[in-house]
């Protein structure tokens, strides 16, 4: 009997245990739950017309006279260097954002330099799910990539590895 005492007792501590260490997520948080779900209130919302690759693309309207984007915090494998060869996960990369984003309505977040020496604007991406850079992160499509002054969420991206 007092075996059956103890082991109850330790179904109960451990059924207590469990339930302590459940996460309850937000349904509305972003793929990985680390990066904020929503931008701030300085974004443009555009249209993507055309997909470069996975970490580049055109918009309409253009914001701040640009009208390519190159999402900043993440870098996806080339696969249109002129100057190398299509790198493994590229294609995969480019394929992805292409199903995600053409044609899709985004809101822009101009970063914190937000233009690179190409001309493009450099942004971070909010779609319907939150932040885009940690889905291509979580999702294995892309390396988190901190160049400051553009760093505003590199630990959250850090944490969707």
């Amino acid at each position: 009997m007092r075996n059956w005492f103890f082991l109850a007792v330790f179904l109960l501590m451990a059924l207590v245990g469990t339930v302590s260490a459940v996460v309850v997520r937000d349904p509305a948080a972003a793929p990985g739950g680390s990066c904020p779900v929503a931008p701030g209130p300085d974004v443009s919302s555009v249209e993507v017309v055309r997909v470069v690759d996975g970490d580049t693309f055109q918009i309409s309207p253009s914001v701040m006279g640009m009208d390519t984007v190159r999402m900043v915090g993440v870098d996806t494998p080339e696969t249109v260097d002129p100057d190398g060869p299509v790198e493994n996960g590229g294609p995969e990369a480019s394929h992805y954002t292409k199903g995600r984003l053409l044609g899709a309505r985004v809101k822009l977040q101009p970063a914190e330099d937000s233009e690179d020496s190409y001309g493009r604007l450099l942004a971070y991406v909010w779609t319907d799910k939150g932040l885009y850079q940690e889905e291509l992160v979580s999702g294995g499509y892309a390396s988190v990539l901190t160049i400051p002054p553009n760093d505003k969420y590199a630990s959250c991206l850090e944490r969707s590895v």
